[in-house]
């Protein structure tokens, strides 16, 4: 595209993005409380314990976004690479102690709650990539070679870490951002049709294997590795258009694993419905557009990936979380964005958010004539 068929506008606060990702955190915060309160009950004495947890990790996730929608971004591209390190470093703790729940996934802090640095690798590997991807020296060549390496070892190290689930959107991210970049489609093709072979290659093997088993036929051993997949999708069937009202799943009652953060989409279809639902997958999906086709509208290769990793972060772990809900997708375990209760989470997307709307306020872009 010619530079004359193009002019810049300036930036201005998006209201409406904003708006509806707030609304999606409010309908979180009413879904924890009724999805966690029978498991406060039983293992906390406190039906609200949850609840109040996931309130604070809502106000510190609130003052996040808020600091980084003002910090400067010059410092955040310089210091990039650190930051990256930093997340790389928290990383690498898991295996230094006993695993949590067979997984190498939290940092266990003081016993009071946990953290789970490969949220926060999602933020710092969208903060450094660009800074491999806009290296005006290399070759086609050494850009692949050394993309290829950044996206590897991020995703690697999640892997090791047995989580499966993030490391493929963390994966689908960077990947994203390395195409948006280099624009040749043969390449995406490729790569396209590899990581699904790859994916089921790796989740065919040791204990993921029984998630294949329980995804192609639940029903075979209903009581094991079906369960969670079943109860998933009879709380999905008991919802019907309008769901049972809020507070009255009963799903939650134990049967569905994880109501609260893994399956929390579950309890969302089954209290208020099907059709409830689906516009909030529409709103997922506005606010995912919204944040890639921001992307292609910027100036330079750092706020254009940022954007476009921000919205494929939301869009594509949201499409997962709902697709093994409903049995679309083999069992991941993962969160629901801005709905979920977790607390590293909350904090991450809250901050990649803070970060796109300073870009959004503060950069300008590009229109057509």
């Amino acid at each position: 595209m010619e530079q004359s068929n193009v002019y810049r506008i300036r930036p201005k606060f998006d209201y409406v993005l904003f708006f509806s990702i707030w609304a999606l955190v409010l309908i979180g915060i009413l879904m924890v409380y009724s999805s966690s309160y029978p498991i406060g009950i039983k293992e906390k004495n406190n039906g609200t314990y949850f609840f109040m947890r996931h309130l604070v990790f809502i106000l510190i996730g609130t003052i996040a976004m808020f600091i980084a929608m003002v910090f400067p971004l010059k410092i955040l591209r310089k210091y990039s690479g650190f930051i990256w390190l930093m997340t790389v470093g928290l990383c690498v703790i898991p295996f230094l102690s006993s695993p949590i729940e067979n997984t190498y996934r939290w940092i266990n802090v003081f016993n009071k709650f946990t953290l789970q640095p490969s949220d926060l690798l999602k933020v710092s590997a969208a903060l450094h990539f660009p800074t491999i991807l806009s290296k005006k020296r290399r070759s086609d060549v050494e850009r692949l070679v050394f993309s290829l390496g950044f996206i590897g070892f991020n995703v690697g190290l999640v892997y090791l870490q047995r989580d499966l689930s993030t490391a493929l959107v963390i994966a689908a991210a960077l990947f994203v951002m390395y195409f948006v970049t280099t624009m040749k489609l043969g390449e995406a093709f490729v790569y396209a049709m590899a990581v699904p072979v790859g994916v089921f290659y790796i989740a065919n093997r040791g204990f993921r294997s029984n998630r294949i088993k329980a995804f192609l036929d639940p029903f075979s051993d209903s009581l094991n590795v079906g369960w969670h997949t079943i109860q998933g999708m009879y709380a999905v069937a008991n919802g019907g258009l309008w769901g049972v009202g809020i507070g009255n799943s009963i799903q939650k009652y134990f049967y569905v694993y994880a109501a609260y953060s893994d399956y929390a989409f579950a309890i969302v279809v089954e209290e208020l419905g099907f059709v409830r639902a689906a516009l909030i997958l529409l709103c997922y999906i506005f606010i995912s557009f919204k944040f890639i086709t921001s992307g292609f509208k910027m100036m330079d290769t750092f706020t254009s990936t940022f954007l476009v990793a921000v919205g494929t972060y939301i869009g594509f772990q949201s499409l997962v979380h709902m697709g093994v809900v409903v049995n679309a997708i083999p069992s991941t375990g993962i969160t629901l964005p801005f709905i979920s209760y977790g607390g590293t989470s909350i904090l991450a997307y809250f901050t990649m958010v803070g970060i796109s709307f300073n870009i959004l306020n503060h950069c300008p872009r590009r229109e057509l004539k």
